[in-house]
């Protein structure tokens, strides 16, 4: 949820580098065609899917709910990491289910009958990998969001 500028801020910088991390990372995991449109509409989709789940889902207090039922003090690399599982597995669930369907449905090159299970086995089979690339990719753009929102707030004031 956005509660304030910063968070805002960290949110769209997250938002596009994790757009062009996941971009690349789908394209060379499932041997897309490494183009400009391939990378754009991966980065396009997962750019919109976090902005707008950024937007009804709570994770970072769910993420913080974690982290302290757990006891892990703020700010130590457990805390980081684990409160990264969260946004991790709701932000790779929605951008694995989007883009591979977008990939599949309504493909001249699958038929109709066979998409869904194409999709479904698609979906399951990059879901356990993009998982742990969102999480590294996630942890990288969260770090860039926090060092770009802080330059922008500190140059303010």
């Amino acid at each position: 949820m956005l509660k304030s500028h910063f968070a805002m801020i960290v949110t769209v910088i997250l938002s596009l580098v994790m757009g062009i991390l996941m971009g690349i990372a789908v394209i060379l995991i499932d041997h897309l065609p490494f183009n400009f449109m391939n990378l754009y509409k991966i980065w396009a989709m997962t750019v919109l899917d976090v902005l707008v789940v950024s937007l009804i889902i709570p994770y970072k207090k769910w993420s913080a709910s974690l982290t302290h039922r757990l006891g892990l003090k703020e700010g130590t690399l457990p805390c980081i990491l684990v409160s990264g599982i969260i946004p991790s597995l709701i932000f790779n669930t929605v951008n694995t289910l989007l883009i591979s369907g977008a990939f599949i449905f309504h493909s001249a090159e699958i038929p109709a009958e066979a998409q869904k299970q194409v999709w479904l086995a698609g979906a399951l089979h990059d879901w356990p990998i993009m998982l742990v690339i969102s999480f590294f990719a996630a942890l990288i753009s969260e770090k860039i969001g926090v060092t770009i929102a802080e330059r922008i707030i500190h140059q303010k004031n």
